[in-house]
């Protein structure tokens, strides 16, 4: 019996499916982009105040997020001011390992310009945190991230993902004005 040839096999296969395979991925990417706008877009007035940047945090700023580190797989939306941080929400998946495949997350990250800022708003989240489902974390390297994110059960609906994504922001909302905002939290 022949011995079938693994790469051959991947070539054969991925000349029938690639187009259809990228379509579905394109409009996966877009509903959850939808979502996570959605989101958002909900709780602007509140992060306008929390982060004091009215005039970056409007909704036309808002746009689609596809992969935004190589290290890291995700979707959703963010929102970006120039050089001094950003903020981006939707799913991330954790990275897979040999004992486990990789897990999604609700996640809402925020990026400073500096590891002291990043630092601060770790110990600024994490010191204030209550909610036992919604995880705070530093992201190692650059850029310099803090995350906070909820890990999703096997099944879940659209409206289930945006209740989880809710939760996180809004735990994000309420940690961020507990240090008394982003400058303080990032300055104190």
């Amino acid at each position: 019996m022949p011995q079938s040839d693994p790469k051959a096999e991947l070539f054969t296969e991925g000349l029938k499916s690639y187009p259809d395979a990228k379509e579905a991925i394109r409009a996966f990417e877009n509903l959850m982009g939808e979502i996570a706008k959605r989101v958002m877009v909900e709780h602007l007035a509140e992060l306008r105040q929390a982060t004091e940047q009215p005039a970056a945090l409007q909704e036309p700023n808002i746009i689609r997020l596809l992969d935004p580190t190589p290290s890291r797989v995700s979707v959703g939306a963010w929102v970006n001011a120039p050089e001094t941080w950003g903020i981006y929400w939707g799913v991330k998946w954790s990275s897979p390992s040999a004992l486990e495949p990789a897990v999604p997350h609700v996640c809402m990250a925020v990026r400073v310009s500096a590891g002291y800022k990043k630092d601060k708003l770790f110990r600024a989240l994490r010191s204030g945190s209550t909610n036992q489902e919604v995880q705070v974390e530093s992201v190692s390297g650059w850029p310099y991230e803090v995350h906070m994110s909820k890990r999703l059960p096997e099944e879940v609906t659209p409206d289930q993902l945006e209740e989880a994504l809710d939760v996180v922001v809004s735990a994000f909302l309420e940690l961020v004005n507990k240090a008394g905002g982003m400058k303080a939290a990032i300055s104190g």
